[in-house]
């Protein structure tokens, strides 16, 4: 995991518009303009002020309920995979898991995770499919997009962020251009626990390809 990026980039957009992503150097964000499909021609790179970027988000986001040690795994792998979606494009799908032991899955008729891979956890547990999902992508303007797909109602606690209806009905917000990995990472935990109450050490994240989601 890197998440380290130290100047804000501007690009006019071939055919018109702009782009705007943060990173290291003028290669990385090109790299970042070419995944999101972007011709671009650099306008502007200027350094990142003390109260930007990457390292600011990550010291807020310590000073929020997030900030406290039992999610700094799930934090941090999902920091890593945003990071890639970052430099190399596509998207991300990120679902909170429940574990049970493969006896209790079998008793109850449900099958194990069939989004991820994983080892069964220490204790014999297998992740089951999850009631709810996000995935995230960069858009073409550098900012960020995040749809939830879920399998039950939202609580009423969930209108506390402000996400929207998309036209496929599902939640949905728009993250502005050049915002820092670890603020997107905080809204989608945000989302997942207001939505279905992921606990600590459910957070699954993966990098996919933008065929595999829907937008």
């Amino acid at each position: 995991m890197r998440a380290d990026a130290t100047h804000r980039f501007t690009f006019d957009v071939t055919g018109g518009g702009s782009f705007e992503c943060i990173g290291r150097t003028r290669s990385e964000a090109e790299q970042v303009a070419r995944h999101a499909g972007a011709p671009v021609r650099l306008r502007a790179q200027t350094p990142l002020g003390p109260r930007e970027g990457d390292a600011e988000a990550r010291r807020m986001l310590r000073g929020s309920r997030l900030g406290n040690p039992v999610w700094k795994h799930d934090l941090h792998e999902l920091v890593q995979v945003l990071d890639h979606v970052r430099m190399c494009g596509g998207a991300a799908s990120v679902v909170p898991v429940a574990a049970l032991l493969p006896e209790d899955i079998a008793a109850r008729g449900i099958q194990p995770c069939s989004v991820h891979e994983h080892e069964p956890w220490p204790d014999g547990r297998v992740p089951v499919d999850a009631p709810a999902g996000i995935t995230v992508c960069i858009e073409e303007d550098g900012g960020w997009k995040l749809h939830l797909m879920h399998s039950a109602p939202l609580p009423p606690r969930f209108a506390q962020l402000e996400w929207e209806r998309c036209e496929h009905g599902n939640p949905a917000v728009s993250m502005v251009p050049g915002c820092s990995v670890w603020t997107v990472a905080e809204e989608v935990m945000m989302a997942l626990l207001l939505s279905v109450g992921m606990r600590p050490g459910e957070l699954s994240a993966k990098p996919m390809l933008p065929s595999g989601f829907v937008g």
